[in-house]
């Protein structure tokens, strides 16, 4: 189920096909937050933990929960991109769980049938929790996009293997759009052409690595780029 808990009680996963994604587990006492027999049974990925006095109850779990990777939003996960950073609740005192701004759980979900999970309503990648953080709404109090350009992320995103990229122009002009690794080095030009309107490119990455890639748009004198990750 889609961000079945928000602030948990003791979860004891014993099946071989249960799934936990886009959860809270936080603030737990006592007890092991979560209770695995066996690491290598379950699908759990893309999670948030925090506050809790002991998180797993199985010593076998503390390879496979090194934080050692980096997700699509730039912080530091687990291999399967869980996240042990605070979630920036509005007041979890109050048991106000909504995400705050600045919350590192915004965008660090995962969406897909395999998952029974979907992008929220607000058409942006999956927050992590309970209550969904409302970019739309959120929208005036970010600083404008320049008026000549502007790209939303791609979809899906996290991807498999395809995904697609669009981008904005006012006026016919020469755009170029090239991805990046995440050390910047260049891998391809996705788009090298005059545009105006609306554009769309799908894009394939066969041949490459999962990871993190930067895709950069030039048109106008301005440039724009987003992250993306790319999963195997």
């Amino acid at each position: 189920m889609r961000r079945q808990w928000g602030l948990s009680a003791r979860i004891t996963m014993l099946s071989r096909n249960l799934r936990l994604v886009n959860s809270i587990i936080a603030y737990n006492s006592g007890s092991p937050a979560i209770y695995r027999p066996d690491c290598y049974l379950n699908y759990f990925r893309n999670n948030a933990f925090w506050g809790n006095d002991s998180l797993f109850g199985n010593d076998q779990c503390s390879s496979r929960h090194r934080v050692e990777y980096m997700n699509v939003n730039g912080d530091s996960c687990d291999q399967d991109y869980n996240i042990y950073l605070d979630p920036q609740f509005v007041d979890w005192e109050l048991g106000d769980y909504h995400l705050t701004e600045g919350s590192p759980l915004i965008d660090a979900g995962i969406a897909g049938a395999i998952f029974n999970t979907s992008n929220d309503p607000d058409n942006t990648p999956p927050d992590i929790g309970a209550y969904y953080f409302d970019q739309t709404s959120a929208s005036d109090e970010l600083p404008e996009l320049p008026s000549e350009i502007s790209t939303p992320q791609n979809y899906p995103n996290p991807f498999s293997g395809e995904t697609t990229i669009e981008f904005e122009v006012p006026e016919e002009t020469h755009a170029t759009l090239e991805l990046f690794d995440i050390t910047g080095r260049h891998v391809r030009t996705l788009f090298d052409d005059v545009a105006n309107g609306r554009n769309s490119v799908h894009v394939s990455m066969n041949g490459l690595a999962s990871g993190i890639y930067i895709y950069r748009l030039n048109a106008s004198g301005y440039t724009l780029s987003h992250k993306m990750l790319l999963i195997r």
